[in-house]
């Protein structure tokens, strides 16, 4: 197996790998995620959210700051 062919099997491996995680946390299909991650996006923090990509947004930086 040549090294192109290595590097093609690991990069499908990962993607499907980061699709059902994706998938698990986001409650959303597995093949709806592959159709989102096929082109690069952009979220918003709101967008993130909306998603299922974060759990919450910090309104300022220096009210969460730990000491």
């Amino acid at each position: 197996m040549s090294d192109l062919e290595l590097h093609a099997a690991e990069m499908t491996r990962l993607r499907a790998l980061m699709e059902a995680t994706l998938a698990h946390h986001t409650g959303r299909t597995p093949d709806q995620i592959h159709a989102d991650v096929e082109r690069d996006t952009i979220l918003d923090a709101q967008q993130a959210l909306d998603y299922g990509v974060v759990d919450s947004i910090i309104q300022s930086r220096k009210r969460s700051a730990v000491p």
